[in-house]
C-alpha cells in the first residue's frame, strides 16, 4: 500500500510443530486464512489520508485474521518521538482514529524502543498492528525491533508461536471485593492488631492480602459460570411461565433469578473492565471480540 516495504521487514515463522503436533493442521489453516498488509506511508499528513481510508475499506470487508505491518511514517502517541519538534495533536489523531474505528491492537515489541533515527532524533513510525480476529485466533506473537545496520530504519522481525514466560500471578484487587458483605469485617479484624512499628504494618498488609486472595478465590473465580447458570435457571423458570395458570411462587422465583443475574453480570463486567484496562469501556462491550482481543493483548 503506497509502495512496498519488504526491504524493511523480515517475517520469521517459528511454528514449533514438534512441540504442538496436535495443533499442526489448525495452525496451518489459520495461517492460510490470514492476511498481511505491507505499509509504506507517505511523508505528509495530507498525503497519508488516502492510506487511512484504504485501510478502513479493507477492514469493512475483512472477515479473517489481519496483520498490518511496515513504515506508517506516522506516530500514534506523544512518546513516539524524542529530541525532535513537539508532537502536535494533528500528527497523531488520524492514526488513533484508525485504531479505534477498526478495532485494531498493536503487537508487543522487544528490542529497540524506536524504529527510526536521524542524527539525534528518534521516532517510532514502524510497527505491526492486528485486528481482533488475529488476536483471538492466532498463536502468541511479538515483534523484534532489530538494529538498523546501514539503514535509518530498524527492521521488524515477527516471531510467531512465542513461548511466553510463565511467572507467578500478582495479586489483583478487584472492586467487587469491596462490595462483599465480609470485606469490612476482614479488614477491621486484621487491622485492629498491633500497629506499633512499620514491621507490624507490613505484616498486617500481608495478612490483608492473604485474606482478600482467599475471599476472591472463594467467591469470584467462577463468575462466568455463575452468570451462565443463572441465565439457564431464569430461562427454565420463564419456560414454566408460558401459560396464564402460573402459580404465584413462580413470579417470586423469577424476580429473585433476575436480581441475582443482574448482580453477577455487573460483577463479571467489573472484573473484565479491570482486567482489560480499557478506560473507555462502555456497558455491553464485554460481548465484543475487540474486548477479548484487547484483554489478550494486555496479557501478552
Amino acid at each position: 500500500m503506497e509502495g512496498s516495504t519488504s526491504w524493511q521487514m523480515m517475517v520469521k515463522l517459528e511454528i514449533g510443530w514438534e512441540k504442538k503436533k496436535g495443533k499442526h493442521h489448525l495452525i496451518q489453516n489459520l495461517y492460510e486464512d490470514s492476511h498481511l498488509e505491507s505499509i509504506y506511508g507517505l511523508h505528509t499528513i495530507a498525503h497519508r489520508c488516502d492510506m487511512w481510508e484504504a485501510l478502513r475499506r479493507i477492514d469493512s470487508q475483512m472477515n479473517n485474521s489481519w496483520l498490518i505491518m511496515g513504515d506508517f511514517n506516522a506516530i500514534r502517541d506523544i512518546e513516539d518521538r524524542v529530541n525532535g519538534t513537539v508532537v502536535q495533536e494533528n500528527e497523531i489523531k488520524d492514526f488513533r482514529s484508525l485504531m479505534e474505528d477498526c478495532r485494531l491492537n498493536e503487537v508487543g515489541t522487544v528490542g529497540r524502543s524506536y524504529t527510526w533515527r536521524n542524527s539525534r532524533f528518534y521516532s517510532r513510525i514502524d510497527r505491526a498492528i492486528v485486528n481482533a480476529h488475529w488476536m483471538i485466533n492466532m498463536p502468541p506473537m511479538q515483534v523484534h525491533v532489530m538494529d538498523p545496520q546501514f539503514s535509518d530504519h530498524s527492521p521488524l522481525c515477527i516471531e510467531l508461536e512465542v513461548e511466553l514466560e510463565h511467572k507467578g500471578r500478582p495479586f489483583k484487587f478487584f472492586n467487587c471485593l469491596a462490595e462483599h458483605p465480609d470485606f469490612d469485617s476482614i479488614i477491621r479484624d486484621i487491622w485492629n492488631k498491633e500497629n506499633r512499628s512499620m514491621k507490624d504494618i507490613w505484616h498486617n498488609l500481608k495478612s490483608v492480602k492473604v485474606a482478600l486472595k482467599s475471599l476472591n478465590k472463594r467467591e469470584f473465580t467462577s463468575t462466568t459460570n455463575e452468570v451462565q447458570q443463572l441465565r439457564e435457571e431464569l430461562a427454565n423458570i420463564q419456560a414454566q411461565m408460558r401459560t396464564t395458570t402460573t402459580i404465584a411462587d413462580m413470579f417470586e422465583s423469577e424476580r429473585n433469578a433476575k436480581n441475582q443475574l443482574e448482580k453477577w453480570s455487573t460483577i463479571e463486567e467489573s472484573i473484565y473492565r479491570q482486567r482489560s484496562r480499557i478506560q473507555w469501556l462502555q456497558l455491553g462491550d464485554t460481548n465484543t471480540a475487540f474486548f477479548f482481543a484487547s484483554m489478550k493483548g494486555r496479557a501478552a
